[in-house]
């Protein structure tokens, strides 16, 4: 009614259009819809929905320089911003790099008052799978590794809820 988008509402189109497989719709979306953003989110929505683009298409590089220009106000979008920046170091393999980055978000988490537990355990649990992905693939003894792999599988099962897409995130490693 204010001729603005809410900017996480814009986010969510770009995914959602992204999950189909639809770019060129994507970028038309964001082309048609970009002024109707609040001027002081616009840059970081734009750079948001190029990184999840980059990142869909692979080119992640690309995604984590711009993922890194993001600082939304909102908690749960800075959550959106943190899990992207991690997905990407991992499928860059840096392994360290993403090692310390879920460590550093699990204590920031724990600490937030701004966001559900429900969110807050479904985010701590793809930390922990995202460190389980890093060990896994560092076991050299095959036995080792399928009982790891296993155990993973059930875990992920039983703990990891799908917010953000984390779950099919991780699918997809595995």
């Amino acid at each position: 009614s204010l001729g603005e988008l809410l900017y996480p509402d814009f986010i969510n189109y770009v995914k959602v259009f992204m999950r189909e497989g639809d770019k060129m719709l994507t970028e038309k979306f964001i082309e048609e819809y970009k002024n109707s953003l609040p001027p002081e989110q616009a840059e970081n929505c734009i750079n948001f929905s190029y990184a999840y683009i980059a990142h869909v298409k692979g080119e992640l590089t690309q995604a984590l320089v711009l993922i890194q220009k993001v600082n939304f106000p909102l908690m749960i979008m800075k959550v959106q911003v943190k899990i992207m920046q991690i997905q990407l170091n991992y499928e860059l393999g840096y392994l360290e790099e993403t090692r310390e980055l879920t460590e550093y978000f699990r204590k920031s988490l724990q600490k937030e008052e701004g966001i559900s537990q429900d969110y807050k355990n479904s985010i701590l649990s793809f930390l922990k799978l995202t460190v389980s992905l890093i060990n896994l693939q560092l076991i050299n003894d095959k036995q080792k590794r399928d009982i790891a792999n296993s155990k993973f599988h059930e875990d992920l099962k039983l703990n990891q809820k799908n917010h953000f897409g984390i779950r099919f995130w991780l699918e997809d490693r595995i």
